[in-house]
């Protein structure tokens, strides 16, 4: 099982290493996909289960038909959403 991963920071500010594009993604993240993905207070990974991160734009390639935002789970906190996709 692959649990794919993405984190956008709400702030880059003393965030080693984000990405340039981070806070563009960020914006679209919270105006036109976070409505649709579900908010859970934490995901637990298995020992079976792969974790793999992806940029904001490998993230939104994984969404193909069938799968959509609505099968994306994010957590949320006062710094930053992850995001997550399980497959098979």
């Amino acid at each position: 099982m692959n649990l794919y991963n993405l984190t956008l920071f709400k702030s880059t500010t003393n965030v080693i290493g984000a990405p340039a594009d981070n806070d563009v993604n960020t914006t679209d993240f919270v105006a036109n996909d976070k409505p649709l993905a579900t908010k859970v207070d934490s995901v637990q990974i298995m020992s079976t289960t792969f974790l793999i991160n992806k940029t904001y734009a490998q993230f939104e390639a994984l969404l193909v038909s069938p799968i959509t935002w609505a099968d994306v789970k994010y957590t949320e906190d006062e710094k930053k959403y992850t995001c997550y996709l399980i497959t098979e």
